[in-house]
């Protein structure tokens, strides 16, 4: 096709139709006065080119949507719930004590698409393992519950940065430190969608030998979306002096027997503080060889436990299992940044739970 005479950038392949070659100059005339805006599209421009013009358009609205960390209001908005908990189990049913102490760390934030943040609730922490189940008020309960196969929504086990421990004594400051150790960031895989992302974990030695009334502060470095931060509890005592039916178990190297015929069983303890004043949560789990968990009622110096509970499904059955006697001390602290005038998170937990384990039968 020919070429219209025209001013130089007006280029327009003429078609056979006259009118639509008139229309076709008129455009290309038109283009001559647009003037060329600095730093953005121009409209004429973009009706010359019109398939570089929306390129163009893409590409600008992919880089606007990438921002650094902390810049998104998305991120900005996204609430992050905080528990770390540290366990440490005394058992005596391998023919000798045997401790075990662990720290674990979970940052739960609910997945969203929106500007508005997902709430987690205690569903949703139940749901990654991070809730705490309440013993009842008197009697038991059991734990095979269902109440938590979903949390309702897409969880993330947010990634804070680095992860450690700190421990010394309680009132003491950062520069009386005693102990200090990393806790190891667990990828968790999300193969349907429903909670994925980091969890830490440490089961340092030093962790075995926990002080009553020491401060551990765990520190984080923070990521994209949660500042730097620092969590702090203090260890409690634990329980002492078992006793079943009055008879004490200290050194027990054998299951102790539980006859049929009991009504109840009474499980007696001590510990070396003012445990009724401390808000402590006391409380007894028996757990049977081929059977549900069972969670039951207990107050700072012992529990009675219902013959029932340790029974098998006929009563003349030979049962086996362990009897647990727990201790947790619980601080919602708010978390302090390190460097930053905002706390890191909408709500934060340090939690102690502190075991003694026996084993049992029952004829």
């Amino acid at each position: 096709m020919p070429v219209a005479e025209r001013p130089e950038g007006a280029r327009c392949l003429l078609p056979s139709d006259q009118r639509e070659r008139d229309a076709c100059i008129r455009v290309a005339h038109r283009s001559t006065r647009c003037k060329r805006g600095r730093g953005r599209l121009s409209l004429c421009w973009m009706r010359q080119h019109p398939t570089l013009g929306l390129l163009l358009l893409t590409l600008t609205a992919c880089s606007a949507n990438v921002s650094s960390p902390g810049e998104s209001d998305a991120d900005a908005n996204t609430q992050t719930t905080a528990v770390v908990t540290f366990e440490r189990v005394v058992s005596s049913t391998a023919g000798a004590d045997q401790v075990r102490g662990t720290a674990t760390a979970r940052f739960v934030q609910a997945r969203t698409g929106s500007r508005d943040p997902g709430q987690v609730d205690d569903r949703s922490l139940k749901f990654v393992g991070a809730a705490f189940e309440s013993p009842p008020s008197f009697g038991c309960v059991s734990l095979d519950r269902n109440d938590a196969d979903s949390a309702g929504q897409a969880l993330e086990l947010a990634d804070v940065g680095t992860l450690s421990v700190a421990s010394a004594p309680a009132g003491q400051s950062a520069q009386h430190v005693q102990h200090a150790f990393p806790l190891v960031p667990r990828q968790v895989p999300d193969p349907v969608g429903l909670v994925g992302g980091v969890l830490y974990y440490g089961n340092n030695p030093e962790l075995s030998q926990v002080v009553p009334g020491t401060r551990y502060s765990v520190r984080g470095s923070g990521s994209q979306g949660v500042a730097a931060f620092e969590l702090a509890g203090t260890s409690p005592f634990e329980v002492a002096d078992l006793s079943f039916g009055g008879i004490r178990v200290a050194g027990q190297r054998a299951p102790i027997q539980l006859a049929s015929s009991q009504p109840a069983v009474e499980i007696a303890w001590s510990t070396a503080d003012a445990a009724r004043e401390s808000g402590d949560i006391f409380f007894v789990d028996v757990a049977r060889v081929g059977a549900s968990s069972v969670r039951c009622a207990a107050d700072a110096s012992g529990a009675t436990i219902p013959s029932s509970v340790f029974a098998g499904v006929s009563p003349s059955d030979d049962v086996a299992g362990t009897i647990s006697v727990h201790r947790v001390h619980r601080e919602r602290a708010r978390s302090t940044g390190t460097g930053v005038s905002r706390s890191a998170f909408e709500s934060s937990e340090v939690r102690f739970d502190f075991s003694r384990v026996i084993s049992f039968t029952r004829h």
